[in-house]
């Protein structure tokens, strides 16, 4: 079922591509003639549009002013690929749509340890993400394949208490985007809630591999220390995308400025696409604290969580949601929001069937609309 539900999502994102080619004025992308110079069919070339283009040219030629934003991971994936394929943009599409596929045997093996006897309900958690607007990043050159990879495997390893395996793939998933730093937020949990199943010799051990996310963003920060003389370049390079790195802008600012964009600004695209992105971070924020208040227990003025292993996907999901606001914009948000994963499981939860099944049919036609948007280069997320 996992196989064919991902190969119908990509078919049908492959039908989109090709067929409404034309639909829409094309706009030009930055390094756009880089893109021309592969010898593949152009629907492809799009899949490495805008971001995807800055990981070609770091994996073929290593890292230039500002493409610092970028974290190593894929671009070092991709390098090693195309001594197979002996194409880059090829490789990238690859390593993204098989990661993506491998994600969900661990993502669904993890939800099935908790969620026992729910079969059904697994798999339209997969139908949920499939449909939402922005899952088309995951079959495109860009970082979201192999995240969700690293992230499923080592919430699957940590279940399965492999702890040698979750050290090693939250290793690389700080490597591979800086939200993967936060997976300290499920060691913690996970091992706080089982430390006296460990004899003290080895908890020392357990504090270390807590940290390997932290390490494998201190390791490109030494390498950033190394090459451009500051660590914090990865944030700082931010300012080149749009973005504020003078200081950390607080969440009812930014909250603010979109406000004051829906009553002055003119109505276009961009216009239509603050909407968007204001529309999913709240949708998004509302679904969360639902989910909390579900996980809350009150026993004697006491609190206390039903399920702690759902409780540390909550927390990672507000994070994960809340963190990029404050570089001052909601930009990407619905992008990001992809690895809020208590959404997606709380959607697919829902009782009502006909709900579930209204919002599955919004998301999807979002999903076709953005992506044609996306593939006449217009920036979506």
């Amino acid at each position: 079922m996992i196989v064919f539900l991902f190969l119908v999502w990509r078919v049908i994102d492959f039908l989109v591509l090709i067929f409404f080619e034309g639909a829409l004025p094309k706009k030009p992308i930055p390094f756009q003639e880089i893109l021309e110079n592969y010898p593949v069919a152009d629907f492809l070339k799009k899949l490495a549009y805008f971001d995807g283009v800055h990981y070609l040219i770091i994996s073929e030629k290593g890292y230039y002013e500002y493409q610092q934003a970028f974290f190593p991971l894929f671009p070092i994936l991709i390098r090693l690929l195309t001594y197979l394929t002996k194409n880059s943009l090829i490789a990238g599409i690859i390593i993204s749509n098989l990661f993506f596929l491998l994600s969900w045997f661990f993502f669904l093996g993890y939800l099935n340890n908790i969620f026992r006897n729910q079969r059904k309900n697994l798999f339209e958690i997969m139908i949920t993400f499939l449909v939402f607007p922005t899952s088309f990043f995951f079959g495109t050159v860009y970082t979201e394949g192999v995240f969700f990879f690293l992230l499923a495997g080592s919430l699957y390893f940590l279940r399965k208490q492999n702890y040698w395996l979750v050290g090693l793939f939250s290793f690389l998933a700080s490597l591979n985007r800086l939200i993967g730093l936060f997976l300290v937020i499920f060691w913690i949990i996970h091992f706080l809630e089982r430390k006296k199943e460990f004899p003290n010799k080895g908890f020392s051990l357990i504090y270390f591999l807590t940290l390997s996310p932290v390490f494998g963003l201190l390791s490109y920060s030494f390498y950033l220390c190394q090459t451009t003389g500051n660590p914090l370049m990865f944030f700082s390079a931010q300012s080149a995308f749009g973005r504020s790195t003078e200081s950390l802008i607080l969440l009812p600012q930014v909250i603010w400025r979109y406000l004051k964009i829906f009553f002055t600004a003119k109505m276009n695209y961009e216009y239509f696409l603050a909407a968007f992105e204001f529309a999913i971070f709240v949708l998004f924020f509302f679904i969360l604290l639902l989910d909390l208040k579900n996980l809350v227990v009150f026993r004697k003025k006491i609190i206390a969580f039903k399920n702690k292993d759902l409780l540390a996907m909550n927390l990672f999901s507000w994070v994960n949601l809340v963190v990029p606001t404050l570089t001052g914009t909601l930009s990407a948000i619905p992008r990001y929001s992809l690895f809020s994963l208590s959404a997606f499981v709380y959607l697919s939860n829902l009782k009502n069937k006909l709900l579930k099944k209204i919002i599955w049919l919004i998301f999807f036609v979002f999903h076709l609309l953005f992506l044609v948007f996306f593939s006449h280069g217009y920036f979506v997320s």
